[in-house]
């Protein structure tokens, strides 16, 4: 009579049962790899063509979330150029185009 584990009532071992262990011995013969944590991807840093308008939208835009507050682009590029105002940049230099707002969100993580 041969119990579930396939060991009989005397205490032999059933064929089929050798022959399982034989096929997954490599499980204990192979030492396993360590898996390791994927590394997260860190957000890049500002510091693009307009580093420090950028990092004024990255504030701005932090605090806008903070508060609820959904961003809308246009409102995004008005504010990027009222930030280039403040800092003197000539607004023919800087246009706040929606591809610059598009590389700037993605930079920092807002896409």
């Amino acid at each position: 009579m041969t119990c579930d584990n396939g060991v009989n009532a005397d205490g032999s071992v059933d064929r089929s049962t050798i022959s399982k262990i034989i096929l997954s011995a490599h499980r204990w013969t192979q030492p396993q790899e360590v898996q390791l944590a994927p590394v997260p991807k860190a957000a890049k840093s500002v510091g693009g063509r307009f580093p420090a308008i950028e990092a004024k939208m990255d504030q701005w835009m932090d605090e806008q979330i903070a508060a609820g507050m959904d961003v809308r682009d246009n409102v995004a590029r008005d504010k990027a150029k009222d930030f280039a105002r403040e800092i003197g940049f000539p607004i023919e230099r800087f246009k706040a185009s929606a591809k610059w707002l598009d590389k700037v969100s993605n930079t920092l993580g807002r896409s």
